[in-house]
């Protein structure tokens, strides 16, 4: 599976261990999934196409909300440090 959080690996309930995976999904049942398809202009100035199932995504936005639920946390502890100090 690619990418880091394997999403398309957890929805579909297969196990992180490989030998596990082959054992189940070889008697698993067929099932539909939708499909996307991307097309974009790399660098070299071709167009390039990609498909991907599950979700389509790339690190800036992933970076972003991962910093602001970082930075929502250390300013909530940290309100609570602060109010434990009171006390």
């Amino acid at each position: 599976m690619s990418g880091t959080g394997c999403d398309f690996q957890r929805s579909l309930g297969v196990s992180s261990k490989w030998e596990t995976a082959v054992a189940k999904l070889k008697d698993a049942p067929i099932r539909q999934i939708d499909v996307g398809k991307v097309s974009y202009t790399a660098p070299d100035k071709t167009t390039q196409i990609r498909y991907f199932d599950n979700i389509a995504s790339f690190g800036l936005v992933e970076r972003q909300i991962t910093t602001l639920i970082i930075q929502v946390w250390v300013n909530i502890l940290a309100e609570l440090y602060f109010i434990y100090g009171l006390l």
